[in-house]
């Protein structure tokens, strides 16, 4: 039905009516790009895993990183890392799916190969990326992290970045300038765990495994790290918001094809679906002559509108057939008032409040 709906865009005439029904058909079949029980296309509208967060959506969480990430330091189940799983499914009332492919004593080009070799099927909302201290101050560094952050956007679309800046380093050397000039270039918010270790209140010293560690965090450092990391998602969910607060109508639909519905007689079209509070929008074509379009949910009429297209072809259309939410039980009816109405008839989305 995608294909067919593909196919139709191809063949509408080209005025500028029509050039707008592409417009929004190009938008339905977008926003209804996966398949779910092959008779609906659903979708899930967030930008951002905070936005996710916000609604309360589950979350999957990548950390790339070396022996900081991955919890050197740390006494058992007090790394940053875990820590950030943990506070994230507290804080948020979420589940948080983390994977951390962090390796001890590699430069930020094991981060490359290791979150491009990743092959487990999981398509993560936030990558946290905690480099620096092992890398070279030299000509390729900057290239290795920035090949990190289009590795991660290239494999995960829409995937959320945070860039950890490692206290190890204790102060803004180059290659954090490099970070930062990076983060700045992509938008991606830091975590700046050097100005958190000098702000902290403790020396240094009380915030690694001094004497003999001054590179890698104690728990008490760790903490220091989660919370840091903590405080940048809690700034980016705070600002998680559309431009228009109206837009989040769209943000969870499902959009059921002509297939998914039973036909009865030569204009009628009934459809079962769960309880739910619901808004519409109908794919049809408006033909010659009279059109007319009744629409029952549950058994009453909630749309009655006829009016007469006097143009000499069928052209594809795509409107919004309620202004408010609306309740639906159990069954949804859609009556054209001629077969010709029927045969063009393509699909109907759900917009789900």
């Amino acid at each position: 039905m995608v294909e067919t709906l593909r196919n139709k865009k191809k063949t509408v005439i080209v005025t500028v009516l029509a050039i707008i029904s592409i417009l929004v058909i190009g938008g339905i079949v977008y926003r209804g790009r996966r398949y779910v029980e092959s008779t609906r296309i659903a979708s899930e509208n967030y930008i951002s895993v905070y936005e996710k967060l916000s609604a309360g959506e589950s979350v999957n969480v990548i950390i790339v990183g070396d022996s900081i990430a991955q919890g050197t330091g740390a006494s058992d189940g007090k790394s940053w890392a875990k820590l950030l799983k943990a506070g994230i499914e507290e804080e948020y009332g979420v589940t948080c799916n983390m994977t951390n492919v962090s390796m001890g004593g590699n430069t930020s080009i094991a981060g490359i190969v290791r979150e491009m070799a990743l092959d487990d099927g999981i398509s993560y909302d936030l990558a946290v990326i905690c480099y620096g201290e092992n890398d070279l101050d030299d000509e390729y560094f900057a290239a290795n992290y920035e090949g990190i952050v289009r590795g991660i956007k290239a494999k995960y679309a829409g995937c959320s970045i945070i860039s950890v800046l490692e206290s190890s380093q204790r102060e803004f050397t180059n290659k954090i300038n490099q970070i930062i000039a990076i983060d700045e270039y992509y938008g991606i918010p830091i975590a700046d765990t050097i100005a958190a270790f000098n702000e902290s209140g403790h020396a240094y010293e009380e915030l690694v495994g001094a004497p003999d560690d001054l590179t890698h965090p104690n728990d008490l450092g760790h903490e220091i790290y989660y919370e840091t990391v903590s405080e940048v998602i809690r700034e980016e969910v705070a600002k998680a918001k559309a431009f228009d607060d109206k837009t989040h109508k769209y943000d969870n639909f499902v959009y059921y094809p002509k297939s998914a519905f039973t036909k009865k007689g030569d204009s009628s079209f009934t459809i079962k679906v769960d309880p739910a509070v619901v808004e519409m929008a109908i794919s049809r074509s408006f033909v010659p002559g009279e059109n007319g379009l009744k629409i029952y949910v549950d058994g009453n009429l909630i749309v009655d509108e006829s009016f007469e297209w006097s143009y000499g072809f069928e052209q594809p259309h795509i409107t919004e057939v309620t202004e408010e939410p609306m309740s639906v039980t159990s069954e949804i009816k859609i009556e054209f008032a001629n077969k010709a109405q029927a045969d063009s008839f393509e699909g109907l989305a759900l917009y789900y409040r």
